[in-house]
């Protein structure tokens, strides 16, 4: 993954940093960019700018790796239980009511398939 910093000028005529990032999508192999507002102006800012570059490589170091348990794929593991570690892992990474949300929609989950498996009673 790589990092470099783009100015963006605002409809008010101010011009804002902006840090790029190139990296290679795991799935695919292609490479991708994503931009992350720094909310830093040009003027009289650029070495504060150029030192979010390496914090925002490592926290999006994630998009260079397959998604899975701590990193690894693992296909012998009951889909209740990634899904679990798995919102645990991104609990730091969303808002509090986008993880209430997931959590939801995960129980939803759990509760389909164990009906299917354990009929209607459940």
């Amino acid at each position: 993954m790589t990092g470099s910093l783009k100015t963006r000028r605002t409809s008010s005529g101010k011009e804002y940093f902006y840090v790029r990032l190139s990296y290679k999508d795991p799935h695919s192999q292609n490479w991708r960019t994503k931009e992350i507002k720094t909310g830093l102006e040009v003027k009289g800012n650029k070495r504060r700018a150029e030192g979010l570059i390496k914090k925002f490589i490592e926290e999006y170091a994630y998009l260079e790796k397959i998604p899975g348990i701590h990193g690894e794929i693992q296909p012998d593991v009951e889909l209740s239980i990634f899904l679990d570690e798995w919102i645990e892992e991104k609990k730091c990474d969303i808002r509090g009511n986008t993880y209430d949300t997931y959590k939801c929609r995960i129980a939803a989950i759990k509760r389909f398939f164990l009906q299917g498996i354990h009929g209607c009673g459940m």
